[in-house]
C-alpha cells in the first residue's frame, strides 16, 4: 500500500479476498462546542483501542484552525436542500459526488 498525503490518495495491489497489511483513513470532525469535539476524541479513541487480534490501529488528530466559509459558496446546501437537486455530504470544498434529492 502506498499514500500520497499530497493528493490525499493511495494505492495497493494484491488479492482481492486478503485484508490489507496497511489502511489510511481521513475525515474530520464537526462539533458545536470544544466539550463536543474533547467527548468525540477520546470515544474515537477508545474504539481504536479495542483492536481484533493481531491488528493495531493508530489515530491522529490535526488541530489547524479553521476559518468559516461563506455558505453561499460551498457545496454545503442544507439550507435550500428541499428545493432542488444537490451533493450534499461531500465536504465544503468537496467533488465528485452524484446527484440525489
Amino acid at each position: 500500500m502506498s499514500y500520497d498525503a499530497e493528493r490525499s490518495s493511495g494505492a495497493s495491489a494484491g488479492k482481492f479476498n486478503v485484508v490489507a497489511k496497511a489502511v489510511t483513513v481521513k475525515g474530520d470532525l464537526r462539533f458545536l462546542s470544544e466539550g463536543e469535539r474533547d467527548q468525540a476524541k477520546a470515544r474515537m479513541l477508545e474504539i481504536a483501542a479495542a483492536n481484533l487480534p493481531r491488528t493495531t490501529a493508530t489515530l491522529s488528530f490535526d488541530e489547524g484552525p479553521l476559518e468559516a466559509d461563506d455558505p453561499a459558496t460551498r457545496g454545503d446546501f442544507n439550507f435550500i436542500g428541499s428545493l432542488l437537486y444537490g451533493v450534499d455530504g461531500v465536504g465544503v470544498k468537496g467533488e465528485g459526488g452524484s446527484r440525489s434529492r
